[in-house]
């Protein structure tokens, strides 16, 4: 359900993949098209553009696919951060891999989640 995952921003979408347009990545309208083309279209719309709970089955992280006022994102709980005394709080690497798994898999032509 949407807000499923709940928590924080992890991380925008230009910020998960520098390399793509930016204006792509931070383009709320196709970013809604690909999660929509992937899972369908949302029951509703909450309080941000275009926003889904994802569960990876292979790692078994929950996260939030989202766009709202700072664009493309994705987020989920706190805990996930990895912080160390006197560094900034960072994401793990195998949960940014499995988020740019993830949003590659979406913007695939063709893209459903079967």
């Amino acid at each position: 359900p949407h807000g499923g995952a709940g928590g924080t921003k992890w991380i925008n979408r230009s910020s998960l993949h520098p390399e793509m347009d930016r204006n792509e990545s931070m383009d709320p309208v196709a970013f809604r098209r690909e999660l929509a083309n992937f899972f369908g279209q949302p029951p509703d719309e909450g309080d941000e553009f275009a926003s889904f709970s994802v569960v990876d089955t292979l790692t078994g992280l929950t996260f939030e696919a989202y766009s709202g006022t700072s664009g493309p994102a994705y987020g989920g709980s706190v805990n996930v951060f990895i912080r160390n005394k006197g560094e900034r709080p960072r994401l793990p690497l195998d949960v940014l891999s499995t988020l740019r798994e993830f949003d590659m898999a979406i913007r695939r032509p063709g893209n459903t989640n079967e």
